[in-house]
């Protein structure tokens, strides 16, 4: 009998520690989330609160907003959800055609006159070519909004860099086209 209430003291305590360290924070925590966050995009200055009961109130130019869910929110007509855009990239050297060429696509670079410092761990694309001529559609995120093309070439030559810009005006697929 006394080693029954050990072991039922034994697993109350176990339970009691799980229980405190499993935490909470319930209301409390809720209502410290009450702190209010400053967007701005553009010319449109927006402040959200969280509120307690899982809503937003936004005051945005100075007009007060409650925003209860995804469908109380007004998206501008022509905005594009869109993450992501398929880029059109083509390399045609017909003067080179019987060479070999490695070809990097890469995001990170920094340009300082004619010369450029290339992250190549960043290259979305590496791949050797031997008959001067590489075309592939490539899916790319939003974010990668300039491309530097480096050609390689087998002869020991220099390397040839071409600079690319995403026209953000077009919402057709990109293209990214390099002819010698």
């Amino acid at each position: 009998m006394l080693l029954n209430k050990k072991i039922n003291c034994g697993v109350l305590l176990t339970m009691s520690f799980f229980l405190f360290a499993c935490g909470g924070g319930g209301e409390q925590a809720a209502l410290q989330s009450n702190v209010p966050t400053e967007v701005v995009h553009s010319s449109v200055s927006t402040e959200m609160t969280a509120q307690a009961d899982n809503t937003a109130l936004a005051e945005v130019n100075g007009s007060a907003l409650l925003v209860k869910g995804a469908a109380d929110i007004n998206v501008p007509a022509g905005f594009d959800f869109a993450t992501a855009y398929q880029l059109n990239f083509s390399v045609s050297l017909a003067q080179r055609s019987a060479e070999r060429v490695f070809i990097t696509l890469c995001p990170e670079y920094i340009q300082s006159g004619a010369t450029y410092a290339v992250d190549y761990d960043s290259c979305i694309l590496k791949v050797s070519v031997s008959d001067g001529f590489f075309a592939d559609t490539l899916s790319l995120t939003n974010d990668k909004q300039t491309l530097l093309a480096v050609l390689w070439f087998f002869d020991g030559s220099e390397p040839a860099y071409f600079t690319w810009n995403k026209d953000n005006s077009a919402h057709a697929v990109q293209q990214f086209s390099i002819e010698q």
